[in-house]
């Protein structure tokens, strides 16, 4: 019996040699990247390195595709998408309809704004960077979409160590947690929470949460597979609201890394121009909810606050004013000033600010009798 066991047991081991490489899966023990007890510092350096670069290699700066799918829920069919992405603030998700190849819609962000249209609403919803935390306070709005959040879980700003603490849940698991805490100007706790895999070094989510828990957005990381320059991305990208009941599952396709043609392709970041579509300021709404004074408006081209608020597109000769200082909600994650206080807060539908009769004339966006602006030369026929 003895014999016959040690037998088997040779014959086990004389097996595995020879496979070699094709051992199953289970039985192979993976190698960790990081050990157990990775320290913060080390953990964020590790990760900031896919951005930054090393000394022998680049980071990840930029990235383009045009071969992304794009699958949303109540949706049965997957869209085809382009996806660009600029740091520290310029992307750009354009999704077209299967069959006609038309726009779907068109989510974007530059220095200056950030925009969201799709093709069942009447206009083109934007705001500037630092009106969005108060837009998405004051309006609902149909999905909450944080640009600045997307630009962090689309991989091209690296992570700043003093924001975060260290976290790890279970002990035993490869899994820990970034985690920031911010104060809105409302007041209120935003906790943002990056889930790393340590043994893998990856990230696998990016979470959005208030003070008490509830969750606002989640992002989950999945397919990784390293770019032959070293660099690290993603292949699947699941974007989730669960308060509005939406996902938004993002196949990245094959993507172009830091591709030159961004870095020269200036037009692709402007506010798109669609026939019979108007341009709508949800950060001035909400301003005006708030009773903020209004800010100069930026959209597309350079702007100036003309008679009664009227946003226009100055023509040649007219005199714009750039040195107005900006209002107190440039940071993106919301002001952490003790001494700003802000007027009491009233949620409300943006459906009430856009179907009211006859809205102020200062919430729309009307470009000057004399202005011309120049279409995008790689923007679709409908976008000319």
């Amino acid at each position: 019996m003895i014999r016959q066991l040690a037998r088997v047991g040779l014959t086990w081991g004389f097996l595995l040699f020879a496979l070699g490489c094709h051992t199953p899966q289970w039985m192979r023990r993976e190698t960790c990247v990081l050990e157990p007890g990775v320290s913060k510092s080390e953990l964020v350096g590790y990760l900031n390195q896919n951005i930054t670069g090393t000394q022998t290699r680049g980071g990840l700066a930029s990235w383009r595709t045009s071969n992304a799918r794009t699958s949303i829920t109540g949706i049965p069919v997957s869209l085809p998408t382009s996806i660009a992405v600029e740091a520290p603030r310029s992307f750009r998700l354009r999704v077209s309809h299967p069959m006609s190849g038309g726009q779907e819609a068109d989510i974007g962000s530059n220095d200056e704004r950030f925009w969201m249209w799709s093709k069942d609403m009447p206009q083109i919803m934007t705001a500037s960077h630092e009106d969005v935390g108060l837009a998405m306070n004051y309006l609902e709005l149909p999905v909450p979409i944080q640009p600045d959040w997307l630009m962090e879980v689309f991989g091209v700003i690296p992570l700043n160590e003093q924001e975060f603490q260290l976290s790890r849940p279970d002990p035993m698991a490869p899994i820990v947690e970034l985690v920031a805490n911010r104060t809105t100007p409302q007041g209120e706790t935003v906790q943002r929470i990056i889930r790393v895999n340590t043994c893998r070094g990856q990230i696998t989510e990016h979470l959005l949460r208030r003070g008490d828990g509830h969750l606002i957005a989640r992002a989950v990381m999945e397919n990784y597979r390293l770019h032959e320059t070293g660099i690290s991305m993603p292949g699947l990208v699941r974007l989730q609201w669960p308060d509005a009941k939406v996902e938004m599952r993002l196949d990245l396709g094959r993507p172009e890394v830091n591709p030159s043609s961004l870095a020269s392709n200036k037009a692709l970041w402007e506010i798109p121009i669609i026939p019979n579509v108007s341009v709508v300021d949800i950060g001035e709404i909400a301003r005006r909810r708030a009773g903020i004074p209004s800010s100069v408006a930026q959209v597309g081209h350079e702007w100036r606050e003309g008679a009664a608020g009227v946003a226009t597109i100055p023509s040649a000769d007219a005199n714009t004013d750039t040195s107005r200082p900006a209002p107190p909600f440039g940071n993106p994650w919301g002001n952490t000033d003790p001494a700003f206080t802000e007027p009491p807060r009233r949620r409300d539908a943006l459906a009430d600010s856009l179907s009211a009769p006859q809205p102020d004339p200062s919430l729309r966006v009307q470009p000057a009798s004399n202005a011309v602006r120049t279409a995008s030369p790689d923007a679709p026929v409908w976008a000319q």
